[in-house]
């Protein structure tokens, strides 16, 4: 009965220990783990894509403020040129006029006289 009772207990852990074991994955198991996978992977490549042409988009905009700003600046730097022209020729044309006006005062018209 003790040789029974014992290979009773045996046979019962060797059943047991069988259930235990976890089965080894399908195909259909592998496949679906692998399209999550490239699911993943091509949702990630999608926001990359995205993110990319929006960036090169900026950048276009980027470069064409600074063509417009540089030309801006050019137009700006001859504005500065002229202008500082017309400033030099304005402060001799006033000192001329100074200096017009001072021999002017120093050597007034003489007025004829009235004839009689």
């Amino acid at each position: 009965m003790r040789n029974t009772s014992l290979l009773c207990l045996s046979l019962g852990a060797l059943v047991l220990s069988g259930c235990a074991t976890t089965p080894e994955p399908t195909f259909a198991d592998i496949l679906g783990t692998r399209v999550s996978e490239y699911a993943a992977v091509k949702k990630d490549w999608q926001a990359g894509a995205i993110l990319k042409a929006e960036g090169e988009k900026e950048m276009a905009r980027g470069q064409a403020d600074i063509e417009k700003g540089e030309k801006l600046i050019n137009r700006g730097k001859e504005q500065l040129e002229r202008g500082q022209v017309n400033v030099d020729k304005g402060a001799e044309q006033i000192s001329k006029a100074e200096t017009d006006y001072r021999d002017l005062v120093a050597n007034p018209a003489a007025l004829p006289t009235p004839a009689q």
